[in-house]
């Protein structure tokens, strides 16, 4: 009867430190999402959003940790930080004109990863820059 509990012993030993060999692959990733304005507007969002508001010709920078996995950050596994946001999107140029409800799929679509340059910073970490231009302003509508 000892025998078996010195052999139950060894294999839940033997598991517990294999189990501590096993090295997973995940790792903390970093996104930096850079935001350009170089129209001669104010960029406004919806409540909740003022982080991401601009002043004219000006830049401000939003970070972002996740979890990656693999080996190193990939361009692939990152998203708009506006993915958490449920809400329609509305962007307000000067309070008068209005990009409306803006989805994922729509050109140039904030979004949308793919509508940022991408570039790697280190192993663990992407940069992605989004610019407004005067293109963006003149697909806005008059605000409701």
């Amino acid at each position: 009867m000892l025998k078996r509990y010195l052999i139950i012993g060894l294999i839940i030993s033997i598991t517990s430190m294999s189990e501590g060999c096993i090295k997973d692959d995940f790792y903390d990733q970093y996104g930096q999402y850079q935001f350009i304005n170089e129209t001669n507007y104010n960029i406004t969002y919806n409540t909740g959003l003022e982080s991401f508001n601009l002043l004219p010709k000006s830049t401000t920078t939003f970070e972002e940790k996740s979890r990656g996995a693999g080996k190193k950050a990939e361009e692939s596994n990152y998203s708009s930080p506006f993915r958490h946001y449920s809400g329609d999107l509305v962007i307000k140029f000067n309070n008068q004109r209005c990009l409306v409800n803006i989805k994922e799929e729509d050109v140039h679509s904030i979004r949308n990863i793919k509508n940022y340059t991408a570039e790697r910073v280190n192993d663990v970490t992407y940069k992605f820059t989004y610019t407004f231009t005067e293109a963006d302003y003149n697909l806005a509508v008059n605000c409701p």
